[in-house]
């Protein structure tokens, strides 16, 4: 299940098509009756290497999830911009050493709750690293500064702040996560 093989091109990295793959394989197991095509063609997973407009959505908070993030651009070929929001109890250095070789420029943030790192130690970490670095006090200053591919990371909290502001999103886990929870009217 690779990228452009149909079917699953809506699971995209490879840490996903191997989900996609037990999960394959245990519906077979029990004998469950499942149209495949069809169930991997309606994967939809809000945060992860989820592409809006010139915008690419990857919560990737800690540094398995940020080489695996890195590894499906590279696959790509896509080096954007990334702005960065990354939790102080993070691994902040683990992260921009991973993504640092799959981008072009990071501009550092913060999301809108005390977990944050400030911006400008944020940055301090990415200047270290040898990266060029933008600070900027919240998302929507943050994306302000870009042109082009744009890659929102380091935190499934950023993430949820710009799937409200870039596509409308609500900013409730539950209507995100439970599909029954989109049928209630709020």
């Amino acid at each position: 299940m690779g990228d452009g093989e149909g079917p699953a091109d809506s699971v995209v990295g490879a840490p996903q098509r191997r989900y996609a793959a037990a999960a394959v394989a245990a519906w077979a197991r029990v004998g469950v009756p499942c149209d495949v095509a069809a169930a991997l063609r309606a994967v939809v997973h809000p945060g992860r290497f989820e592409v809006f407009e010139r915008f690419i959505l990857d919560g990737a908070h800690n540094p398995h999830g940020a080489a695996a993030l890195a590894a499906t651009l590279a696959s790509r070929g896509a080096r954007p911009t990334l702005v960065l929001a990354v939790s102080a109890d993070k691994d902040a250095p683990a992260l921009v050493r991973a993504l640092a070789p799959v981008v072009t420029h990071v501009i550092a943030t913060r999301y809108q709750q005390e977990r944050a790192m400030a911006p400008e130690a944020l940055a301090a970490i990415v200047v270290r690293l040898g990266l060029t670095v933008e600070i900027a006090p919240d998302l929507a200053s943050a994306i302000a500064l870009t042109t082009g591919e744009t890659l929102i990371a380091g935190s499934l909290f950023l993430v949820g702040e710009a799937r409200a502001l870039l596509c409308g999103a609500p900013t409730d886990p539950i209507y995100v996560t439970d599909p029954a929870a989109r049928n209630l009217r709020v």
